[in-house]
This record gives C-alpha cells, sequence and structure tokens, in this order.
C-alpha cells in the first residue's frame, strides 16, 4: 500500500497561508487524498492562496470554525466554474 502524500504546490501554498495552514485537517494527507479525487480539475495550490485571500478580506464573514468544510465548499465552487471553460 503507497501512502499518499501531500503535493509539494499544495505544501507550499499552505506555508504562504497563515490562517489555513495551522489548520490541522488541512495538513492531513488523507484529507487532501479526498479533495484531489472530488474535485480533479482544480489549480489546490491557487485556490487555497485565494481563499486565504478572501479570508482576510472578509473577516466578517470568514469562517471562525472547521476551515477543512469551508476549503471543501471552496474546491467544489473551483470545480464547478472551471467547467464553464
Amino acid at each position: 500500500m503507497t501512502l499518499f502524500r501531500i503535493p509539494d504546490a499544495i505544501v507550499a501554498a499552505l506555508d504562504r497561508c497563515p490562517t489555513l495552514g495551522k489548520q490541522p485537517r488541512l495538513c492531513d494527507p488523507a484529507w487532501w487524498q479526498a479533495e484531489i479525487r472530488a474535485n480533479p480539475g482544480v489549480d489546490f495550490a491557487q485556490e487555497l492562496l485565494k481563499a486565504e485571500a478572501w479570508i482576510t478580506t472578509n473577516p466578517k464573514r470568514a469562517p471562525r470554525r472547521d476551515f477543512a468544510r469551508f476549503m471543501h465548499f471552496w474546491l467544489s465552487r473551483a470545480e464547478r466554474d472551471g467547467d464553464d471553460g
């Protein structure tokens, strides 16, 4: 059985995200493996940086907890929007 490693681009993006990079579930390879399977057309590193920017610029609307859930919906939306062309 091969252990899944979080891709280097995602690790680098998490390192650049002061809020999302500190979330334990977002540093879990199993969580990323599931997200990559669910949203194959997404540039995950880019979306992490976009989500971090959104959190920073929208502090009243930003999640207070369960950042993994927030990111799941963010990535799902990115996958859906990417299908539009």
